[in-house]
């Protein structure tokens, strides 16, 4: 497919590859891959958005001295008794 059916493609489902479009992207960005890729990207966009600014927050906690630390809902097995096998 030629570079701006290619662009007008993604133009239509609403994405844009920043970089060129080499000889062959065509038998990889087909128009079925980027309709599946259009469709991930508007069910997933918002949850990324949120884990991406979370973990901005949680950088800065780091940054000013905050240990990394388990999840409290994780607790229980962290305190589970494990027996080890002397195999």
């Amino acid at each position: 497919m030629l570079e701006d059916a290619r662009r007008r493609l993604l133009i239509n489902h609403g994405l844009e590859v920043l970089g060129p479009l080499r000889p062959g992207y065509d038998t990889i960005l087909t128009e079925q891959a980027l309709g599946f890729i259009a469709e991930l990207h508007k069910h997933f966009e918002l949850r990324r958005r949120k884990l991406l600014l979370a973990r901005d927050e949680r950088q800065v906690l780091i940054d000013g001295g905050r240990l990394p630390d388990f999840l409290p809902e994780t607790k229980h097995i962290r305190e589970v008794s494990v027996q080890h096998c002397s195999c």
